[in-house]
């Protein structure tokens, strides 16, 4: 298994497959308010660059337990574009960036390279490289 992220980390955000999707949970402290997310991924044997798989705007938060996905968003954001990762794609590097607009995105935000969503389906790949069957543990 060679899913990982990008650059472990301590970002309290956790990825894992299932029902048909990528899904994230945010397991750290309550966040200031965003107005803005954007989730993008790239598939390593692909021409295509960078796909927006999910981008929204809105008053939102993560709170404890947040779970959220491409299709999916966090309570207070509305997506514009929702197209999903495909869990039949090969290697890709996902990204998750909230902010507050497209041009002042968080200093901080999560990446994962992840070698099959197969890899992380019913388990949840942390920032720091541990895989869990629970997304928030202590």
């Amino acid at each position: 298994m060679l899913s990982v992220p990008a650059r472990p980390n301590d970002r309290p955000l956790a990825v894992t497959a299932r029902d048909g999707g990528v899904w994230f949970a945010w397991c750290g402290q309550p966040t200031d308010e965003f107005g803005y997310l954007q989730i993008t991924y790239r598939e390593y044997s692909s021409d295509t660059g960078f796909v927006t798989a999910a981008r929204g705007t809105g008053e939102f938060r993560f709170e404890p337990g947040t779970e959220f996905s491409t299709t999916t968003p966090p309570v207070g954001l509305t997506f514009d574009v929702d197209e999903g990762i495909a869990l039949d794609a090969g290697a890709m590097r996902i990204f998750v960036a909230p902010g507050q607009s497209a041009d002042n995105l968080a200093p901080w935000s999560v990446i994962f390279e992840v070698e099959s969503p197969d890899d992380i389906t019913d388990v949840w790949l942390h920032p720091s490289g541990e895989m869990t069957s629970e997304p928030c543990v202590d």
